[in-house]
């Protein structure tokens, strides 16, 4: 139930906020560890200063089974009677949750994520391709409803992170911006580099979400500059090690990691990886604690579905999600679960090739 018709997508985005009332409380959950959830959300939040509301709550999640029973919760805990949900693909990791949570709530879903074929249409929901990544979805549906002009090289940063340059009009769209940029050199871009600004205060700040909202928020660039360039140290670090320490298995094409960082540079070392050797999946894997490991992968080909082949390799794992897009996914699971994980891997991206 995509949708990509974009008049269809600005009535149900516009009529969602023009409904809000200053005595409404707004929950708002988006995506804690990617750079489109806290811009999604930094967008969001701008167009409710213009119709002066604050929200009840910013709630920061990550994919997992069942997480409308945490989204459920908090929306009891702050009495919200209205709710947002950005970029956190809550139809594949948990529609049963969805569709129930969709016949109490009043509520608008926007996100990018591969679709659930099973979910139902809505006036509440807006579905688009994995290209037009939330924060732009919300940037180009909220025109009539923010001031977008200074937040023009956010919503391009967002572009760059999620890989939307793949579509032609979007590609356009950044060019007409920055009109040095290329494509194939666009990571040395303008928007290239403060898309990895972004990733790394996430990364640095992994655990302090609202921090790195407020940083955003008052444009430091200053302590983003800081923090990259400490970031930027540990990713090339691992970058190098990467290739020499991890498992490669030739069948697959595939690299797989395990290691221990000082911060959670995961998404930024395998897609730096991917990016200069797009043929081959880059998989790495770390303890988020004693009981939980994470794992990202990306493949910038496009032979392999990394979203199937992620959410194939936890189905029924304990604690296991996993999920994304076609070139860049990630999964959670136990740490106990690491070898199983791995096993159903190489299997599926044996299975999967298109």
């Amino acid at each position: 139930m995509q949708v990509n018709n974009y008049e269809v997508m600005t009535s149900r985005f516009e009529k969602f906020f023009n409904r809000l009332k200053p005595n409404d409380r707004l929950a708002i959950f988006t995506h804690a560890s990617c750079t489109d959830g806290m811009i999604s959300a930094i967008f969001a939040g701008e167009i409710l200063k213009k119709i002066n509301i604050k929200p009840a709550v910013l709630h920061f999640t990550h994919y997992k089974k069942e997480i409308f029973k945490e989204i459920n919760e908090t929306i009891r805990k702050n009495r919200a009677n209205k709710v947002l949900i950005l970029d956190t693909n809550v139809d594949t990791v948990d529609l049963d949750g969805f569709n129930e949570f969709a016949n109490k709530n009043d509520f608008l879903y926007v996100d990018h994520h591969p679709c659930n074929p099973m979910l139902r249409d809505s006036e509440q929901i807006i579905k688009a391709e994995s290209a037009d990544c939330t924060s732009w979805l919300i940037y180009k549906l909220g025109a009539n409803l923010f001031d977008r002009d200074k937040w023009t090289w956010l919503a391009c940063a967002a572009m760059v992170s999620e890989f939307s340059y793949d579509k032609k009009e979007n590609l356009d769209f950044l060019i007409k911006q920055y009109p040095a940029l290329t494509k194939d050199k666009i990571m040395k871009s303008v928007p290239g580099k403060n898309s990895m600004k972004v990733g790394a205060l996430i990364i640095y700040y992994n655990k302090n979400q609202h921090k790195i909202y407020s940083l955003l928020e008052r444009g430091d660039l200053r302590e983003m500059d800081k923090i990259s360039r400490e970031v930027a140290d540990e990713v090339g670090k691992y970058v190098k090690k990467f290739k020499k320490e991890a498992e490669y298995y030739p069948k697959e094409k595939t690299y797989i990691y395990y290691y221990s960082p000082k911060f959670d540079v995961s998404s930024t070392i395998t897609t730096t990886l991917s990016v200069k050797d797009p043929e081959k999946i880059f998989v790495s894997i770390c303890n988020v604690d004693d009981k939980n490991a994470k794992c990202s992968m990306r493949h910038q080909a496009g032979f392999y579905d990394l979203n199937k082949i992620a959410n194939e390799s936890v189905r029924n794992l304990e604690s296991g999600s996993g999920g994304g897009h076609r070139k860049a996914s990630g999964a959670r699971m136990l740490v106990k679960d690491t070898p199983e994980f791995k096993k159903r891997l190489l299997k599926a991206i044996r299975e999967f090739k298109e």
